[in-house]
């Protein structure tokens, strides 16, 4: 049996800090091994009970999230950390991902998005809110001139896009099929068995991994790497 990874619980409120560790204890795979409303404690339980996994505030008492992602970085905490924060500042998102942090989720995340989150960042990669992700493919959607868009040819060179589609999971590869053979988000969620707000973040999941910033483009990467056929 796969050991549950272990998580620390760092925020200032308790009846929150209690409702998420429910939640948390509520799901297979993780367990909650130590909690705190402090700031100036967050770094030695850090160290003390070396999760695999910190899920940090960045408003505390005694010491900011920020702080506390300063001291880790220079320390070399094996933890990896996701900032929870009411703030969607795209300056105090840099701050805290230039800092250190593996994911940054808002507040308003529904439980469904966190354990997208918490797999996520366990697994190596970096994750922010669907909200911050939607926000920043469109900022760069409206930097990148038409003719700078992503072109793939009929077959990835040299098996570059076929290693990059290894970002995926199995679902997200999925969800990127029936979407780039025209399925619309109701179709895809009724065909797996999901609801379209879990289709919602599984697209822009996909979108932000593979740099895609159009349906155009995720039509030609799914053409370039065999998911689809002209067929489809």
């Amino acid at each position: 049996m796969k050991t549950p990874s272990h998580i620390l619980l760092v925020e200032d409120h308790p009846i929150v800090r209690q409702g998420m560790r429910a939640l948390l204890s509520a799901v297979p795979g993780y367990t909650v091994v130590g909690e705190t409303g402090d700031g100036a404690e967050v770094v030695e339980l850090v160290f003390q009970l070396d999760p695999d996994l910190v899920l940090l505030d960045i408003s505390l008492p005694n010491r900011t999230g920020l702080e506390i992602m300063e001291l880790l970085s220079a320390k070399r905490a094996r933890s990896r950390v996701i900032m929870l924060s009411v703030h969607d500042e795209e300056e105090v998102v840099l701050q805290a991902l230039s800092k250190g942090a593996a994911g940054y989720l808002l507040k308003s995340v529904t439980l469904e998005e966190m354990q997208l989150a918490l797999r996520a960042v366990l697994m190596g990669y970096r994750y922010l809110s669907i909200e911050l992700s939607d926000r920043a493919i469109s900022s760069y959607a409206k930097v990148s001139p038409p003719a700078l868009e992503p072109t793939y040819p009929a077959e990835p060179a040299a098996g570059k896009k076929r290693d990059s589609v290894e970002l995926l999971t199995n679902r997200q590869r999925e969800v990127l099929r029936l979407m780039a053979s025209g399925n619309a988000n109701a179709q895809i969620a009724h065909i797996l068995d999901i609801s379209p707000r879990t289709v919602e973040i599984h697209r822009a999941n996909v979108m932000h991994k593979l740099g895609l910033t159009s349906q155009s483009a995720m039509v030609r990467y799914a053409l370039a790497c065999g998911l689809i056929s002209m067929d489809d």
